[in-house]
Formats: C-alpha cells, sequence, structure tokens
C-alpha cells in the first residue's frame, strides 16, 4: 500500500507542476497580449486608428492649442472651435466648405495630425465633395470615412479614392510644448 500512496503523491506532484506551468503560461501569454494592444499606436507607428475627439482646447488670439503629450498619445486629434455666430459656409484657400453641414455651422472642425516622422499636420475636417467631417488613419494614411479616399499623413497629398484634390484645408500649426493651430488665416471669429 505503501507504493501505492507514494506513486499517487508523486503523480499529484507532476500533475500540479504541469498545471502551474499551463497557469503561468497563460498569464504571460495573456499579460504580453495586453502589453502589445496597448501599444499598438505608441510611438509613430499608425497603421489603423481613429481619431480622438479633444473637448478642451485652448483658445487664444486666434490660436488653437492642446497639451504635446496628448498629441503624441492620441495621434489623430478632432477638435470642435465654436464661432462667434453660426455660418452658412466658409471660402478658405480657394475653396468653399460647407459649415452649415457640420453641426448647424456653430463649429469649425479641425484635426490634428502627429505624424510617423513626429511632424505636426492641421486642417480644417472636412472631405467637401462626399460631405464627410469624419476621418480615420488606416494603413498609415488619412482615411475620410465616407468615400474612403486616402492622403499620406505628412504632405496631405492624395493617393487613391475620388476625392484626392480636397484632403482637409492645411492651417499653419507649430509643434512645441503646446501644439497649436493658427486660425487667423480663416478669418473667422471664434467664441
Amino acid at each position: 500500500m505503501k507504493e501505492i500512496k507514494s506513486k499517487n503523491v508523486k503523480n499529484n506532484w507532476s500533475t500540479k507542476r504541469i498545471l502551474a506551468l499551463i497557469g503561468l503560461v497563460l498569464v504571460l501569454g495573456s499579460g504580453s497580449f495586453w502589453v502589445f494592444s496597448q501599444n499598438a499606436n505608441k510611438g509613430n507607428n499608425l497603421a489603423n486608428l481613429a481619431g480622438v475627439v479633444y473637448g478642451s482646447p485652448i483658445i487664444s488670439s486666434n490660436k488653437v492649442s492642446l497639451p504635446l503629450d496628448t498629441l503624441k498619445s492620441d495621434k489623430l486629434v478632432f477638435m470642435d472651435i465654436k464661432l462667434d455666430s453660426p455660418q452658412q459656409q466658409l471660402t478658405y484657400a480657394g475653396r468653399v466648405i460647407p459649415l452649415a453641414d457640420y453641426r448647424g455651422g456653430a463649429y469649425l472642425p479641425i484635426l490634428m495630425i502627429y505624424t510617423p516622422q513626429g511632424n505636426l499636420v492641421s486642417g480644417i475636417r472636412v472631405c467637401e465633395p462626399c460631405g464627410s467631417f469624419s476621418f480615420h488613419i488606416v494603413d498609415g494614411k488619412l482615411d475620410c470615412d465616407r468615400c474612403h479616399t486616402q492622403w499620406n499623413l505628412e504632405t496631405l497629398k492624395g493617393i487613391s479614392g475620388g476625392c484626392q484634390s480636397f484632403p482637409p484645408p492645411r492651417l499653419s500649426s507649430t509643434l512645441a510644448n503646446s501644439p497649436s493651430v493658427d486660425l487667423s488665416s480663416t478669418g473667422l471669429r471664434f467664441a
């Protein structure tokens, strides 16, 4: 009987070791997956990314800014800048932007992109031929959510799609401790 009990204890001990090893592998595997998924869009790797609405922009002297850490972590940031009074349209850089189609013309929709090369690209968030005010980054390119025209993130030069000549109209911006976009060229007044 002693031999049988000894074998059961040894088998039980081996089973415990195997189960502990399997548990350790599962924990490490899950932890690695979590870390990878949390860091998928960190750094300047921009594969597929949705825009993040930043609701607390700082507006001063026709410039809008946000913290550098926010831009670096979110990569594609959307901001709605409240206008002094609603506007039907905005003529800017030779283009007519239908502001009334976005939130009743009460806001100027802008975007800021922290590019893979560490630059700031900003513009009015619109693809006016198709009437879209929403974008994603898809395969490292800016992609219109309605027509799926794609533009280069660094230059906003058209790559594919029907609206290549209509990237978000560029706005002058600076990348510093507090990235900012100069809105004075729009001629609009802000609330």
